[in-house]
């Protein structure tokens, strides 16, 4: 499983959504708001298209910081036109990083 902590999630990008869920242990589904998370600043030439990203190990880190554990499976959406991507965390006891979890043709 390759490690996919460094991929960069855009909060507002243009032809680009991202979606972050969280299942618990008992198999509830919840969403996680943008709002929830503090977005790094982008750079000048980014600020013209982004508001802010975060990278999925940040991602990670602020839902432990703010909920003080990270218990079930999180998942993280990424949606392109053409593609798209879906990245997890939690669901194996010996893997502790993000991993990509599947692809998708389209939107997911």
């Amino acid at each position: 499983m390759e490690n996919c902590n460094g991929v960069t999630v855009y909060k507002d990008a243009p032809m680009e959504c991202a979606y972050v869920f969280i299942k618990d242990t008992h198999g509830n589904i919840k969403t996680i708001p943008h709002s929830f998370f503090k977005w790094n600043e982008p750079s000048t030439e980014e600020s013209e298209w982004i508001t802010g990203y975060l990278t999925l190990k940040n991602i990670s880190d602020q839902i432990r910081e703010k909920l003080g554990h990270l218990s079930g499976v999180v998942f993280v959406w990424i949606e392109h036109p053409l593609r798209g991507e879906i990245y997890q965390i939690g669901n194996y006891p010996d893997c502790d990083f993000w991993i990509e979890n599947g692809t998708t043709k389209g939107f997911a």
